[in-house]
């Protein structure tokens, strides 16, 4: 199962008294209906390169139906506030999901399902070009 590309944007929130914040809001899309948003992790590690890491997690869900439809996944995350050592920094994005796998169990009506971890597509972001939206009062979180 290939994932397409995230669609991302990027929301400056600046507070003249707080330090700024970011909300990543990220459309990721499935050829399959059955696909869902799985949570996300941070890693700040190369944060003194200017580099935030974001893996938006995906899961395929056997409750759901499963149809060949072009489906949008949302993820909108608060990364909180984060201090890039210049300034502006950028934000890596990647995309894994938890795929089902049918075994068979050789026509004894023993099917068992798996999941796996399958690699999906990445994008990046800087903060220079994100969206600036200033609190109190143009944006409700």
């Amino acid at each position: 199962m290939k994932f397409y590309k995230p669609q991302v944007e990027l929301a400056k929130i600046v507070d003249p008294n707080e330090p700024t914040e970011f909300v990543l809001h990220a459309v990721t899309f499935c050829r399959y209906t059955n696909y869902k948003a799985n949570g996300y992790e941070a890693d700040f590690t190369d944060l003194e390169d200017g580099i935030v890491a974001v893996t938006l997690k995906l899961d395929q869900d056997v409750n759901l139906p499963d149809f060949e439809f072009i489906t949008p996944v949302v993820h909108t995350i608060n990364l909180g506030a984060i201090d890039f050592p210049e300034g502006d920094g950028w934000i890596d994005i990647d995309v894994v999901g938890a795929v089902i796998e049918e075994e068979g169990g050789e026509g004894r009506g023993t099917d068992t399902v798996s999941k796996t971890t399958k690699p999906g597509s990445k994008t990046t972001v800087s903060t220079a070009h994100s969206t600036t939206k200033t609190r109190p009062g143009d944006m409700l979180i």
